[in-house]
């Protein structure tokens, strides 16, 4: 570890907070950053690509073709006309060419729209990287109401889950002894982040509670509520009975 007044201090295995992450050997560990440095390599080369093609090569949305040459004056006095159509107050306005001339919009290249492509691409790998659905990082040109909702849960389950199972692991190697591990574990509680919507969760606490492995004090709980007298009793169908048994009432 390296001092902030200089020099280096040895930790042992003991005094270090360790939480693992990939590794390819077993060993020594990566960083998502390292796995995907190429890939992060190439995104720094799109966007100078792009900043050079803004910067010295960008066109203009079209041209005015005349069939003659212009004069210096006749010029000065076109521009002052395509000015006034200029702006997003103009947008959508009329305009009128006179003496023959004629608009000609122009278009992104295939080239230069495989570059946006190629840009976009980078940024969802670099999320996938780290297990980050591409709505958490704003990407949302594919997003709708239903798959933003899963989507959520993807990055409970595929991003937090995983790393909070390794922070598990480190606190309880490091602060737990043999002994304190077979009657105490260290867990995150990641519920609050995969609720749903209000009906779906209450229709799940109605399950429980009938099914008999809810009590009302818990879905309380579950919801920051203060628990209520006689909360706790746990209730079981009257239907359900062992294969054979008269349930007697």
């Amino acid at each position: 570890m390296s001092e902030p007044a200089g020099g280096v201090t040895t930790l042992l295995q003991e005094e270090v907070l360790h939480v693992r992450g990939p590794t390819r050997d077993g060993v020594t560990g990566l960083s998502p950053l390292q796995i995907v440095r190429e890939n992060l390599g190439l995104m720094l080369a799109q966007a100078q690509a792009a900043s050079g093609l803004a910067r010295q090569g960008l066109r203009s949305s079209g041209f005015l073709e005349a069939g003659q040459v212009l004069n210096p004056e006749d010029r000065v006095k076109l521009e002052k006309i395509m000015a006034g159509y200029m702006g997003s107050h103009n947008a959508g306005s009329l305009m009128i060419l006179e003496g023959g001339m004629t608009y000609k919009p122009l278009s992104w290249s295939p080239e230069d729209a495989e570059l946006l492509a190629s840009r976009k691409l980078s940024n969802e790998d670099a999320a996938r990287a780290f297990g980050v659905p591409p709505t958490s990082v704003g990407i949302t040109d594919k997003a709708t109401y239903s798959n933003v909702e899963q989507e959520s849960t993807m990055l409970v389950r595929n991003c937090l889950s995983p790393l909070a199972e390794r922070v598990e692991a480190a606190l309880m190697r490091c602060l737990l002894s043999r002994e304190a591990r077979r009657t105490v574990y260290i867990e995150h509680d990641l519920t609050g982040l995969l609720r749903g919507d209000t009906a779906a969760r209450f229709e799940a606490y109605r399950v429980g509670r009938e099914w008999g492995w809810l009590s009302p004090n818990d879905i309380r709980r579950s919801e920051n509520l203060p628990p209520i007298d006689d909360g706790d009793v746990y209730s079981s169908p009257m239907n359900m009975a062992a294969l054979g048994k008269l349930v007697r009432a």
